[in-house]
């Protein structure tokens, strides 16, 4: 069997008009409430937390003494902490982790999917301004965590994104009509006598 597929790609037609899209919410508007309600979690965003670290790095095949010692590294730190220190300051001088040191140990804002899974239960249980109380192992090392802000998660509601949901209906609609008008004057070539291929 020969056969010629025809993806259908929305994100290449045009954004509809203010006019089309208050036309499909005024005479579709149970097909836009549907839509929404199958894409919900589209609208909504999780919990986020921005946090620093300090990172001791190990070897994934690293020794239990060298763990040991990397731990006791971080708990001379968190002892510096506990006295005082500022805890951007210190993950610039003992972190070992080149994408966050020189920031002073900033992650940015991540959610619980977006690191390992000891770092976000140990990240996710703090309060803004703690840190963790022991260091935390993963396969990259041991980590200090202090949580700077949270961001609760979030729900978009049916108002706030009627619009949106109107408008990718109207973009899916035309890019189908697109490809089938394509797939037409395919099916139109061959039966004229041109091969598929």
């Amino acid at each position: 069997v020969s056969f010629v597929r025809f993806d259908v790609k929305s994100k290449d037609q045009a954004e509809p008009s203010a006019e089309q899209i208050a036309t499909l919410l005024k005479d579709e508007a149970e097909a836009v409430q549907a839509r929404f309600s199958k894409d919900a979690p589209l609208y909504q965003t999780p919990k986020q937390v921005r946090a620093r670290q300090i990172l001791r790095k190990l070897e994934r095949d690293a020794s239990d003494e060298e763990i040991a010692a990397a731990m006791k590294y971080l708990a001379e730190v968190k002892t510096k902490l506990d006295a005082g220190a500022k805890f951007e300051e210190l993950a610039k001088t003992e972190s070992q982790d080149e994408s966050t040191a020189g920031k002073g140990g900033d992650m940015g804002f991540f959610s619980r999917t977006q690191v390992v899974k000891t770092v976000a239960d140990a990240a996710f249980s703090l309060k803004i301004g703690e840190t963790t109380a022991m260091p935390v192992k993963t396969r990259l090392g041991v980590h200090l965590i202090r949580v700077e802000q949270i961001k609760e998660s979030t729900t978009q509601g049916f108002d706030d994104v009627k619009e949106k949901v109107a408008a990718s209906m109207l973009k899916e609609r035309a890019a189908q009509s697109t490809t089938m008008a394509t797939a037409q004057a395919m099916i139109d070539a061959v039966q004229g006598g041109k091969t598929l291929e």
